[in-house]
């Protein structure tokens, strides 16, 4: 399986940090809050716990997306992996791949109609088409011209 490694821009690093943060501290002031809970009703500690475990998916999630998420490619599948999320589409129903390198991302067709895009300032989009190309030759592979025509 090839695999080529998923890179975040600067924004999402960011908030995923941040939320990453917000979090932990939701964690803490909720524990101190059902530890040092004044008025113990099964409502506040449903709605604390509740918040806690909220927070505790968030960081579950954060984190296995920073360390975990990568495109690949297997025999049959191309494969997004986004942490704990995963999404695969068989590569015997892509019809065509056009690569806008001025954007650095290729958009994938399949079924017809549908498509994706794979954007990545990282990712080599012409081994990433090869890989794709070896397992279905009736691949198309395009590229776009964003070049602005002189009208003249």
């Amino acid at each position: 399986m090839k695999k080529y490694k998923f890179s975040y821009s600067w924004p999402v690093l960011l908030l995923l940090v941040a939320g990453m943060v917000i979090s932990v501290a939701g964690v803490i002031l909720n524990i101190i809050r059902i530890v040092d809970n004044t008025s113990p009703t099964t409502y506040n500690y449903i709605s604390l716990i509740t918040v806690c475990l909220i927070c505790v998916g968030f960081l579950v999630l954060a984190v296995s997306m920073l360390v975990n998420s990568y495109y690949a490619i297997d025999g049959k599948y191309f494969i997004l992996r986004w942490g704990i999320l995963k999404n695969q589409l068989e590569i015997k129903s892509m019809t065509r791949v056009l690569l806008d390198s001025d954007n650095r991302q290729l958009t994938i067709f399949y079924n017809e109609d549908n498509y994706f895009v794979v954007k990545s300032a990282t990712i080599p989009f012409p081994d990433l088409v090869a890989s794709l190309r070896e397992v279905n030759k009736k691949i198309i592979f395009d590229f776009t011209d964003n070049k602005k025509k002189d009208p003249s």
